[in-house]
């Protein structure tokens, strides 16, 4: 090629080098921290031998199966919290960073909950239990001897949970409760169909008003659900605890059609004779008595309005606050 010609290269040919020069300027960026990132963090306080514990993490998933354990309710654990920052992050500082972000939240829930809470409600959790619900529920329990359906065992598993964290069966008739319903969902196991590619986990739970279900709340996401049932717990409504169930999901517009079964579902498993079992339980005193409560909350009331919500957090799991009968306001909840 002569001095005077010059080489013709494609005009897609350049376009392809702009894009190629152009990602990796952008990841020379990014690397050197040129571009901010969304860091979120959750934690939650407990506290165990006179001390509290901060448990932070950046998967939520982490703290729900942590406040799901039975036993670590004896731990008075705080709802889940949640703090994020938007940062401008080089490459290899990120793991510092977010230990700065997590102890930064870890001092916003020191500050939240004050360690003279969590000594209150320690006193109040040192109440002997009773075993007022233990000959309703050893019965139920024979009545679901002919039952082969898992979600209705472990519906049964879970209400037997709250009625001990509510103090009105002992320790002994829950581990004898707890061991059946260990034992015939280990027998049942069996019977559970592996998921396809085209189906998808939800999770669900029914709202109960009127002696029947009268909202049904579905959701894909875990931590979307655990939120959902504290803000209607906080609100004064009796729900249910969350179930998995497995649909077949065709497209996005399907999602009420989901909900729609898993009403249906739901309904089924929480029958007039399951139904009538909760109320029953709901309406025995508690161990702790409303009065002793009120005193609580009026001290906790000092330390502020988170401190206040978590003493009626547990007035409420214990029995010693009344739920509030109010409606929902809606018929149905989807989100995804």
């Amino acid at each position: 090629m002569s001095a005077c010609q010059s080489e013709h290269v494609p005009v897609n040919e350049l376009a392809v080098m702009r894009d190629v020069q152009v990602a990796q300027e952008i990841r020379s960026m990014a690397a050197l921290g040129v571009f901010p990132k969304g860091i979120v963090v959750y934690g939650l306080v407990y506290y165990r031998d006179g001390q509290r514990q901060y448990m932070i993490s950046s998967d939520p998933a982490n703290l729900i199966s942590f406040l799901n354990d039975v036993e670590n309710r004896k731990l008075f654990p705080t709802p889940m919290e949640s703090y994020s920052e938007r940062l401008i992050i080089p490459e290899g500082y990120e793991a510092d960073i977010i230990n700065k972000i997590k102890l930064k939240l870890a001092k916003k829930l020191q500050n939240m909950y004050p360690a003279p809470v969590f000594a209150m409600l320690e006193q109040m959790h040192n109440k002997v239990p009773n075993d007022s619900m233990a000959e309703p529920l050893l019965q139920y329990r024979k009545e679901l001897e002919s039952v082969f359906q898992a979600d209705k065992i472990q519906a049964f598993r879970d209400f037997c949970t709250r009625a001990y964290l509510r103090k009105n069966i002992s320790e002994l008739v829950y581990q004898q409760l707890i061991g059946w319903c260990k034992k015939r969902l280990a027998q049942l196991e069996g019977y559970v169909a592996p998921a396809g590619s085209k189906e998808k986990k939800f999770y669900g739970l029914a709202v109960l008003q009127n002696h029947a279900v009268s909202q049904c709340v579905i959701n894909a996401n875990l931590n979307c659900i655990y939120q959902e049932k504290y803000k209607l717990e906080q609100q004064g409504m009796l729900t249910t605890d969350w179930h998995q169930k497995t649909f077949t999901v065709e497209r996005q517009e399907s999602l009420r059609e989901i909900n729609q079964q898993m009403t249906r579902f739901l309904n089924i498993i929480y029958d007039r004779d399951m139904i009538a079992l909760i109320e029953q339980m709901e309406q025995l005193p508690g161990v702790i008595t409303a009065e002793e409560m009120e005193n609580v909350i009026t001290q906790l009331r000092v330390y502020g309005k988170k401190a206040e919500a978590l003493g009626m957090f547990y007035g409420q799991l214990w029995g010693a606050i009344a739920r509030e009968k109010r409606g929902s306001g809606n018929d149905d909840a989807v989100s995804e």
